[in-house]
């Protein structure tokens, strides 16, 4: 025989289960939104300006005329790093930003944990349901 408590558990898990393909639909999306999506750096003096995908992918890299005829190479080089890595940090924002759809702020890396721990929680829970109807049947 079982429990309210026993029920409400099992409709939690079946409603949880339901969801599961929904939420990694979500998940997919977001991911893609932002590999596609881009963050841009520009260099100190504004003479270097690189472009980058959420991934971190170099998609661009504009030099102002002026820089080319004015800085030799080994400074139009830290130049280029110093908006290489702008860029990088805007996409690394883009990445720890990413929220859900309610905005509400949680990365994406913290919402596949919290996911993967309810998924295990409410496992645990099942197996342990199964265990005690097994113990059932058998006595």
């Amino acid at each position: 025989m079982t429990s309210p408590r026993d029920d409400r558990g099992m409709r939690q898990l079946e409603d949880m289960l339901a969801s599961f393909p929904e939420r990694v639909a979500e998940l997919t999306e977001r991911v893609r939104e932002l590999t596609e999506a881009e963050a841009t750096g520009t260099s100190r003096e504004g003479t270097v300006t690189v472009t980058v995908t959420g991934a971190g992918l170099v998609t661009g890299i504009r030099v102002g005329t002026t820089a080319l005829r004015e800085l030799d190479n080994y400074t139009l080089g830290e130049h280029i790093t110093e908006a290489v890595n702008a860029a990088l940090d805007e996409a690394d924002q883009l990445r720890s930003g990413l929220s859900g759809p309610d905005g509400g702020g949680a990365g994406l890396a913290s919402a596949m944990a919290e996911a993967e721990e309810m998924f295990d929680y409410r496992m645990n829970g099942l197996i342990a349901q199964m265990d005690d109807v097994l113990r059932a049947l058998e006595d």
